[in-house]
């Protein structure tokens, strides 16, 4: 009886999409001006359950209060959202399972009937469907970026400028681990630890 053949590699990898849609409104009179635009990144990775997702939104105004002088207003927000699988040389990395999987494995379905993992090595490696869907790392970064311009000019061949910014961003970093997985970060124990949390203004 022949051995069945199978490509847990092309099974398992799936092709990368990045989409990126912007969308602008502009508009002002002889000594005012508007711009309001929102961008939306989406970046599916070439591995299951990643992810990179970035939303963008930045509006500026701009008034000519004098024949001198001219004052600029703009904020940029911007939030990112990073899915992404444990990395590095150990049994928690999918990849680690992944790439030495023999042909005669099919890594699907990730479960036996009762809930368990199943292994082409028992305790060795992690079935790579069931260690993303059970663990992973959740980035999520919060940024403000506010500016305020001031133009002064007093003469044709001189202009004096003055900014004043700031750029204020929090930095949530999170990975989550099921006890399930072989070798865990938790000793096998289910666990949630926060690796950073950032938060500055300059």
């Amino acid at each position: 009886m022949p051995v069945q053949i199978y490509d847990p590699r092309d099974i398992f990898f799936q092709t990368g999409v990045t989409t990126d849609n912007n969308a602008s409104v502009s508009g002002g009179t002889d000594r005012s001006k508007y711009l309001v635009s929102y961008s939306y990144l989406n970046n599916k990775g070439i591995i299951p359950t990643t992810a990179f997702k970035r939303n963008s939104f930045f509006g500026k105004f701009t008034n000519q209060i004098t024949d001198d002088l001219t004052a600029t207003i703009s904020l940029n927000y911007v939030n990112t959202v990073n899915n992404r699988t444990q990395e590095g040389n150990g049994l928690t990395n999918p990849l680690w399972g992944i790439l030495a999987a023999p042909i005669t494995w099919n890594p699907l379905p990730a479960t036996w009937p009762d809930g368990t993992q199943r292994l082409y090595r028992t305790l060795s490696r992690n079935n790579p469907f069931y260690q993303i869907e059970n663990s992973g790392f959740v980035s999520t970064v919060n940024r403000f970026l506010p500016t305020v311009n001031l133009a002064y000019s007093p003469a044709k061949w001189i202009t004096i400028t003055e900014r004043i910014g700031m750029d204020v961003y929090s930095d949530n970093a999170r990975y989550h681990e099921d006890k399930t997985i072989n070798s865990g970060v938790f000793g096998n124990q289910t666990g949630e630890f926060l690796i950073g949390y950032k938060s500055t203004a300059s």
